[in-house]
């Protein structure tokens, strides 16, 4: 019997050890077939979960180009400056660090609290601090906020030229003009970078998970001069105040090359502003031209040989009905018979408007459109429009009357400068451009940008007629207010009233000019004057004329201006005989449009 009892035992320890080893046995199978499923099957997934959990993906920003002037001043470039983010799953005081960003930097404390407690693996809590700010953050040692190094937008010369340079947002993308037009190639490519949680939660860089390097943008060499940007930015807030009117928009060029060597438009600082700042008036802002237009009736005339400068066309006294209804044009003064030559300069309506029907519309129109009326300049900033100039076939008596003094067409005030420019220089057009260079992160040239000749409108025989008419305009004529001792200018004046917005008709308000170009046997600038809505005086020799004039004043006096190339010979002073006095230190050709250097060992712009 205990015989048998040992043996049943034996037999059920073998079975349970039996039951044991298999059960075993599958534990093992099981646990290496779920091992195999992890670690081989269905590894990526679990990386993935693994990488969410402990590494962060942070974008490599990169270094934004810089802008120069001509002469390789830096009007904006980047700046690094700290920036602090959260890891709300590495946050252990969500309050307190709540409390201390809204109280310190004015954020609100609901907008941070529930993003850090939103589950959001990253969350920018400031951006581009201070140093001072910085250091504030720093030292309140919080766990879960990091810092990262970023790049600010910065301007050392504060306003000028901002809206020709434009703005950038936070993430130093472009808003507005240069910086917007040219992004793409300013912006650069981000790169990107990894970052790992250790086991007590700070994240580190790991410089072997780096993704992509950042790669920085090209920098842009301008044909802007920020002398003459002062210049002008300051004489047109002057020329504002004194007329009292709402804003003002003007530029300055080169007229044998195109280069724009300023561009500005100015607001009444003693008058709150509703318009859109930032918009480069210049380029975007149409306007009925009015008289200076003139100039261009009388380029047609000279080269299709309707006139001659000293044909006689009789000014009606004043008042001539036009034929068309019981329509009268009228001049302010009185005259009767005069020159072609003083019909300009004088600024008559009515021998300007004779003159364009003996002309002809078609004529007329063909001469308009190669100056460049109606249609975009082409220049490299954004938001440029085109104007208006009907087809010749739309046009009537009316019409042709009205566009040969400025009327029924509107155009843009680079337009404008663009085609007194092939006035100037022998009547060539030529493309405006801003950009002279692009540079890349070495300051190595990678492309230049040279005058760009677009058509020859007129003859030089013509254009130096016309200019010998404009020069008549400020000596004798209606822009006697833009003249000033010792250098020859030549320009027009233009008052035209403003068009009602978004009816027909004209307001009560007016948009006086200037454009003038000195010296006039050969022009080295063209500018152009504009203000909006003057009070008081409006026409544009009495309000814009005087503005021009001191601009033309002070660029004589700058040490690089070529002062002896400019002034009349007969003005000279002597000490000796055959010796003039200098007055300016500088030397003759010294300023010449010529390409400049950034820097020492750098190609030009």
């Amino acid at each position: 019997m205990t015989k048998r009892l040992e043996i049943a035992f034996q037999k059920g320890a073998k079975r349970r050890l039996h039951l044991v080893l298999l059960l075993a046995s599958l534990f093992w199978l099981v646990l290496i077939g779920r091992l195999f499923q992890i670690q081989i099957l269905e590894a990526g997934r679990y990386q993935v979960r693994a990488q969410s959990q402990n590494f962060r993906e942070a974008t490599q920003k990169a270094q934004r180009g810089a802008i120069y002037d001509r002469h390789g001043m830096k009007l904006a470039f980047n700046i690094t400056a700290q920036s602090f983010f959260g890891v709300p799953d590495s946050i252990v005081s969500p309050k307190e660090i709540a409390s201390k960003f809204s109280r310190n930097f004015g954020k609100g404390y609901d907008y941070i609290f529930n993003n850090l407690q939103s589950g959001r693996k990253f969350f920018w809590i400031i951006r581009q601090t201070e140093a001072s700010q910085a250091e504030l953050v720093e030292s309140w040692g919080f766990k879960g906020v990091y810092v990262r190094e970023e790049f600010k937008r910065t301007k050392p010369l504060g306003g000028l030229a901002q809206d020709l340079i434009g703005l950038t947002d936070v993430d130093n993308k472009g808003l507005s003009g240069l910086e917007l037009y040219y992004d793409s190639l300013l912006a650069g490519e981000d790169g990107s970078e990894v970052l790992q949680k250790d086991a007590r939660g700070e994240l580190y860089n790991i410089k072997e998970l780096s993704w992509k390097e950042a790669k920085p943008g090209y920098s842009l060499g301008l044909t802007l001069d920020v002398q003459l940007q002062w210049i002008l930015e300051s004489k047109l807030r002057q020329g504002i105040i004194q007329t009292k009117s709402e804003s003002g928009f003007g530029l300055l060029m080169d007229p044998l090359t195109g280069e724009i060597l300023a561009l500005a438009t100015v607001h009444n600082p003693n008058l709150p502003s509703l318009e859109n700042q930032g918009r480069l008036r210049p380029l975007t802002d149409q306007f009925e031209p009015g008289s200076t237009l003139k100039a261009f009736t009388a380029a047609a005339a000279l080269e299709e040989k309707v006139k001659t400068p000293e044909d006689i066309i009789y000014a009606e006294k004043g008042k001539w009905p036009v034929g068309v209804g019981k329509r009268v044009l009228h001049d302010i003064h009185e005259y009767e018979n005069l020159t072609f030559q003083e019909a300009v300069a004088f600024s008559s309506n009515i021998a300007l408007a004779k003159t364009g029907l003996e002309i002809g519309r078609k004529r007329l129109y063909r001469y308009l459109r190669d100056f460049g009326f109606g249609f975009k300049t082409g220049i490299e900033l954004p938001g440029e429009t085109s104007g208006k100039l009907q087809s010749y076939e739309d046009w009537n008596r009316m019409t042709l009357i009205s566009n040969s003094i400025g009327y029924g067409i509107s155009v843009t005030a680079l337009q404008l400068a663009s085609a007194y420019a092939a006035l100037a220089n022998g009547g060539t057009l030529l493309k405006p451009y801003v950009v002279k260079a692009i540079l890349d992160s070495r300051g190595q040239t990678v492309k230049e940008f040279s005058p760009t000749p677009l058509r020859q409108v007129i003859s030089p025989e013509t254009a130096r007629t016309v200019r010998e008419f404009l020069k008549l305009v400020v000596e004798e004529g209606t822009g006697t207010s833009a003249k000033l001792e010792g250098v020859e200018i030549g320009g027009k004046t233009g008052t035209a009233r403003k068009v009602k917005i978004g009816t027909k008709g004209y307001s009560d308000e007016y948009l006086s000019s200037f454009v003038g170009f000195f010296p006039v046997e050969k022009p080295r600038y063209i500018g152009l004057i504009a203000l909006d809505s003057p009070k008081g005086m409006h026409y544009g020799g009495q309000t814009a004329a005087p503005v021009f004039r001191e601009i033309v004043r002070d660029i004589l006096s700058l040490p690089s201006t070529p002062t002896f190339e400019l002034i009349r010979p007969e003005n000279l002073t002597t000490d000796r005989p055959g010796e003039p006095v200098q007055t300016v230190a500088a030397k003759p050709g010294s300023g010449e449009a010529k390409i400049s250097k950034i820097s020492q060992g750098k190609q030009a712009l």
